[in-house]
């Protein structure tokens, strides 16, 4: 199970790379990955580890953010604003509007689960084969 350093595990390491212990055996003894025990070898004390760890992870966070936004951005200038319909023929033009949106987006929800569909046949069509080869 993967440990989690909080500050007395830091100083736990810290103590056993003082004795010149090598990472191996504190990582077999601690349960705590290699790269950790680097980074606990390169700091000074818990919170310079602390804040690196923290400043790892947001940047971490910021990358997938980014990744995960990237085709999705909106841009403010082209987002249209409409008014609130006044009367019940505006009211059932905004619904078909609604309505229209709603049924291109079911269109293109439907070609993509098409498109996975066929990419679970052919990987289980490449798991078959592989099977059959050995």
């Amino acid at each position: 199970m993967r440990q989690t350093v909080d500050e007395q595990n830091y100083s736990t390491v810290k103590t056993l790379l003082d004795a010149g212990l090598k990472v191996s055996k504190i990582c077999e003894i601690t349960q705590i990955s290699s790269p950790v025990i680097y980074r606990v070898k390169n700091t000074v004390n818990y919170a310079e580890f602390d804040a690196e760890r923290k400043r790892r992870y947001v940047e971490a966070q910021m990358a997938r953010d980014a990744q995960m936004n990237q085709g999705s951005e909106v841009k403010v200038s082209q987002t249209k604003t409409e008014p609130v319909p006044t009367t019940a023929q505006d009211l059932v033009q905004a619904v078909t509007r609604v309505a229209i949106a709603l049924e291109k987006n079911n269109e293109k929800l439907e070609d993509i689960y098409e498109k996975i569909s066929d990419t679970n046949i052919s990987l289980q069509e490449l798991v078959n084969a592989w099977k059959s080869n050995n």
